[in-house]
């Protein structure tokens, strides 16, 4: 099983440079437009794709979250528990879930008080990062239909991400 977790953390990097992360990378419009919506759906200010990389994460495309400059530890990352199960993951009150309550996210800074991702999975199977929305202010659970939609714009993302990773490998 340890064998299997390094092989994916390996491809993630790999995936990773071939994408480009950081703010030096064009931002892309397609993806710009899906982190919107997903924002919209659930009436939030602030939503990420997010790609996970090492010991980190980085912000592909955001709106009302960071800048994409800077890596963000991943053992603060609420993405990183994402990408371990193919569903939709949302965390409701992150101060009472143990996984969260000592975050960064939580205790300082932004003082979430709302979560939900759905992993960007690649054709092959491995979950790159996540599309996610997160709050400062409280939501009640999502409906079936809001979660439905987030994995829709979460598979159109991962989709996106990986054509331009293949077009990347082409043009080298």
């Amino acid at each position: 099983m340890e064998g299997k977790r390094l092989l994916h953390e390996r491809r993630r990097r790999i995936f990773a440079q071939r994408i480009g992360v950081g703010s030096d990378e064009p931002p892309i419009a397609l993806l710009d437009r899906l982190v919107e919506r997903a924002a919209n759906a659930f009436g939030s200010d602030m939503a990420a794709i997010s790609i996970i990389e090492g010991k980190y994460q980085w912000f592909r495309t955001s709106i009302g979250v960071g800048d994409g400059d800077s890596p963000m530890a991943r053992s603060d990352s609420f993405c990183t528990h994402t990408i371990k199960s193919p569903d939709v993951m949302e965390v409701v009150n992150p101060n009472d879930d143990p996984r969260f309550a000592q975050s960064c996210l939580v205790r300082a800074g932004m003082r979430l008080k709302y979560y939900i991702g759905a992993p960007l999975i690649l054709t092959d199977g491995l979950a790159v990062g996540a599309l996610c929305v997160l709050d400062c202010k409280p939501h009640s659970a999502a409906s079936a239909d809001q979660r439905a939609y987030l994995a829709a714009l979460a598979r159109q993302a991962a989709n996106e991400i990986e054509i331009m990773s293949f077009s990347r490998l082409v043009n080298i």
